[in-house]
């Protein structure tokens, strides 16, 4: 009884197996296709693109007569491949639009139309931002090493200095009145760890 339990999951293994392969397959060469649109081609030599793209049409065609994909297969591809709602449900419309006695022109041109979408776009640099995380974390561990400083060191020696402090308030006229007090302040000028 074991061994026939076991030789029907070896069947339904290998039979999953063999009805994916056609789907490994068009990823596979949709993965190429873009990476040679992507890669090597320079965005100018139309030639160059109508060549890949006849040649990946070519073997797309061929995986559908020799492995027999159908939309389904081509849905499926899209809904993993695609991060845009928009742009999948749009292919699952021409597709049902279709049916299914589409004709493989038909599905090589969907296919041609979205590829561009079957890819993450890349992030555009902004330093910006860099430069305002930079500036937020500069001012956080300044903050953080007055708050351990003051924390780990005790003043050893102070000296008097003549400073002015200047204060602003705004009147109820919207008139700013500023307050200047000048006088000795004492300020530490040596430090020890506790």
């Amino acid at each position: 009884m074991k061994s026939v339990a076991l030789l029907l999951s070896l069947c339904l293994t290998l039979n999953v197996f063999a009805a994916s392969a056609g789907q490994l397959q068009l990823e596979r060469e949709l993965d190429e296709y873009n990476y040679v649109l992507s890669v090597e081609w320079d965005q100018k030599d139309k030639k160059f693109y109508e060549a890949e793209t006849a040649k990946f049409l070519k073997k797309l065609s061929h995986l559908m007569g020799e492995q027999g994909l159908t939309p389904k297969d081509l849905i499926l591809l899209c809904e993993k491949k695609i991060k845009n709602k928009e742009v999948l449900d749009a292919i699952k419309l021409r597709l049902r639009i279709l049916g299914p006695a589409a004709m493989e022109a038909d599905l090589l041109k969907i296919i041609k139309d979205t590829s561009g979408e079957f890819y993450a776009k890349g992030a555009s640099w902004d330093g910006q931002v860099i430069f305002l995380y930079a500036a937020g974390l500069a001012l956080v561990a300044g903050f953080a090493y007055a708050i351990w400083f003051a924390a780990t060191h005790e003043c050893t020696e102070t000296v008097e200095q003549y400073q002015c402090n200047t204060t602003s308030q705004t009147g109820y006229d919207g008139t700013v009145i500023n307050n200047t007090v000048c006088g000795p302040t004492a300020v530490c000028v040596a430090y020890k760890r506790r």
